[in-house]
């Protein structure tokens, strides 16, 4: 009898398990942007964030405001190009200036030092679903690396004087 009642109970666990609605926490957020719905009820437009839980779905939340835990500005790319987003992985970007239009300009602080580079010129807000850019020091040492001028032309009977 005993085996019994445990299996019984540990089938009602479970079936209380998966009735539970999933929450998601903000640690499991990839990547929030904004995008624009129909409300049918309202029969207009609304600017919705829209964010990808890590690996799985994707949940429509109001606002930011309305995303649970703390979310952090990251560099991306989306179908429109280059944009930024949230995410809930903390990330060396900060935002610096924040428009009306969604637009911002971001700064980068490397090892959160305190010490901030502007980015430089103002981003979109991603608008559809972004990947992130490369990481601004792999770029620096790309751009570093990349030999920008032509190689030297040596003359093997140089002119006098040169």
């Amino acid at each position: 009898m005993g085996s019994r009642l445990r299996k019984h109970l540990g089938t009602a666990v479970l079936v209380l398990l998966l009735a539970l609605p999933s929450v998601a926490t903000a640690e499991e957020f990839s990547a929030c942007w904004v995008t624009t719905v129909f409300n049918p009820t309202k029969l207009k437009e609304e600017q919705i964030t829209r964010c990808r839980i890590a690996g799985r779905n994707i949940v429509d939340y109001a606002s930011d405001n309305d995303v649970p835990g703390t979310l952090y500005a990251n560099l991306g790319t989306d179908l429109a190009g280059d944009c930024w987003y949230y995410t809930s992985r903390t990330t060396q970007y900060v935002i610096l200036a924040l428009y009306g239009d969604g637009s911002a300009e971001l700064g980068w602080d490397p090892g959160g030092s305190g010490e901030i580079v502007a980015i430089g010129g103002r981003l979109p807000r991603c608008t559809s679903e972004p990947r992130e850019s490369l990481q601004p020091v792999a770029e620096a040492w790309e751009y570093v690396t990349d030999y920008i001028h032509p190689p030297p032309a040596p003359d093997i009977n140089p002119r006098p004087g040169d």
